[in-house]
């Protein structure tokens, strides 16, 4: 067989089916099959819905529980409970409160730290609502609990002078 054979076969050959594709599709498909594959698609595009809501309410969770997580872990609550706030005792003689009194990071975790022992202006008591010892000293002594981190946790204002200090 010659190539011009082969090529007047499949000529002949694709006009044939070119022709009875034309008449088949004038009489289109039938209605069963068509209403079936339409449901068909239907049901796969309201699948495909359902996974993409479940997808994004899945992300919607996550966020909300990671945002209520580090918010938890960021609160100054959480954890142990912290004692009741007690009023410190006062010194009858020098008006100044013998225990720790907490500062801002007081509630941060440490593992340890130290007292550092330093001199204040006597404003700073005004900041605890306390008032001088003697009105004539413009510091007072302060013990500052810093954690390890060197955060400064807590104050005890003491009843020595700067000049008690120093001799």
């Amino acid at each position: 067989m010659t190539h011009e054979d082969q090529r007047s076969i499949d000529l002949r050959l694709r006009r044939a089916l070119d022709a009875a594709a034309q008449a088949e599709s004038d009489q289109g498909a039938a209605a069963a099959v068509e209403a079936r594959l339409l449901a068909t698609v239907r049901s796969q595009r309201i699948a495909r819905e359902r996974r993409r809501q479940i997808v994004w309410l899945a992300a919607a969770a996550a966020i909300v529980v990671l945002v209520s997580a580090a918010r938890w872990r960021l609160s100054p609550d959480s954890g142990d409970p912290a004692p009741a706030p007690t009023q410190p005792a006062v010194s009858a003689a020098a008006d100044v409160p013998d225990g720790f009194l907490a500062l801002r990071y007081a509630q941060v975790p440490t593992r340890g730290g130290q007292i550092v022992r330093m001199t204040v202006p006597a404003t700073a008591l005004a900041s605890f609502g306390l008032e001088p010892a003697s009105a004539g000293s413009d510091v007072v002594t302060a013990d500052v609990f810093v954690g390890d981190d060197g955060l400064a946790r807590a104050v005890r204002f003491t009843a020595f002078s700067p000049k008690e200090l120093v001799q």
